[in-house]
């Protein structure tokens, strides 16, 4: 899953069948997880991203690409759920951290 997080098209409905098991028992297997399967993918998009901000070997790259890169096919989407989750948009992560 991890491999797969940066396409856009990733679904908790594409993970069961690529582990050949029903969506159901895939949401059993995340059960407590905040926002369950779906919620664990944006989650570590979400970290991926901000790791990315923060690294200065990819200073130079846009919001836009960083958020595509990372399965977002939308920035304006992409800030609205950075702000959720870190309480800052993706630019002042990247102004803080530089």
């Amino acid at each position: 899953m991890e491999k797969r997080l940066a396409d856009p098209t990733l679904t908790p409905q594409k993970i069961a069948q690529a582990y050949g098991i029903s969506a159901r028992a895939l949401y059993l297997l995340f059960d407590g997880e905040p926002g369950a399967v779906a919620g664990w993918i944006l989650n570590r998009r979400l970290e991926r991203i901000h790791a990315d901000l923060i690294n200065p070997a990819c200073s130079t790259d846009a919001i836009a690409v960083i958020a595509y890169r990372h399965g977002f096919r939308n920035a304006a989407h992409l800030s609205r759920r950075f702000r959720q989750k870190f309480d800052m948009s993706p630019r002042e992560a990247r102004q803080k951290a530089s």
